[in-house]
């Protein structure tokens, strides 16, 4: 059997021919892997992949209670929690409030529950906190309810611990001043039934938030619009371990979904 020797004269010319093999098949793989689209390296990470509303309003800075702002600002950056059934019907809740808009006359939001003690408390608070965060002007909120209750200690304490400046004086049903700056009046709440004197007659958004109001109210008199947003009623968790995490996640979600449709207003 023939030994080639790995040395001496012999080796040059195999050493050449092995140099031009490994050469071209450098080349080659170059080649090959340039043409070969390459996965990316970047992973999105979960705590950012949040929706973003193409042109959305910019906040204006009249919220001047610091933890209160750090509270929006968190939930801003929720939307992508935002199902898409439920994006739905707030984008239509923000078209309604841009057809009266164009018409120049203010916007009247009535949010209607069942006894207007807690869900539509909130979304009568931040229905206006929103605004006042996105700067869009002439936005008047109310609640009400198809019977009459209070302003749920609950929602107080939830309120507070989000930021609000709340003032609930004692006594029932009496008058609770929840503020989101220095430099605003209070608003001043309480339950009552939706066609209380204080809340519009005619020229307003119906937005009902329970499925039992929705039904018992099937014409709302003198509204322009008519939208339902139903929440789940934190009531159901009063008195159990749960109570506490329930308030804060309907108040954030409440939040959330009021500042979302806020933004969208141009």
């Amino acid at each position: 059997m023939a030994v080639i020797r790995l040395y001496g004269p012999e080796l040059l010319p195999m050493s050449k021919s092995l140099i031009g093999i490994l050469f071209l098949s450098v080349l080659f793989a170059d080649i090959l892997q340039a043409q070969v689209p390459q996965p990316s390296r970047a992973v999105a990470s979960p705590a950012r992949d949040v929706f973003v509303e193409k042109g959305a309003r910019q906040a204006s800075g009249r919220i001047r209670l610091a933890r209160l702002r750090d509270y929006v600002a968190a939930r801003t950056r929720e939307f992508g929690l935002i199902e898409s059934e439920r994006r739905a019907e707030l984008v239509q809740l923000s078209r309604y409030i841009e057809a009266i808009r164009a018409t120049g006359k203010p916007v009247r939001l009535t949010f209607v529950c069942t006894a207007n003690s807690r869900r539509s408390q909130l979304a009568e608070i931040w229905a206006a906190t929103a605004a006042a965060h996105y700067n869009v002007p002439h936005i008047e909120t109310y609640s009400g309810g198809t019977g009459v209750s209070a302003f749920n200690k609950r929602i107080s304490r939830t309120l507070t611990s989000a930021g609000f400046d709340v003032v609930m004086r004692p006594g029932y049903n009496s008058q609770v001043q929840v503020r989101y700056s220095d430099r605003e009046p209070p608003m001043v709440c309480y339950s009552k039934p939706y066609n209380d004197p204080v809340n519009p007659r005619e020229d307003y958004i119906a937005v009902m938030l329970c499925e039992d109001a929705d039904a018992a109210c099937p014409v709302m008199p003198g509204s322009t619009y008519r939208v339902s947003i139903p929440y789940i009623d934190p009531r159901l968790s009063d008195h159990s371990e749960d109570e506490r995490e329930t308030y804060h996640e309907r108040n954030a979600q409440i939040a959330r979904e009021m500042l979302f449709v806020m933004s969208l207003i141009r």
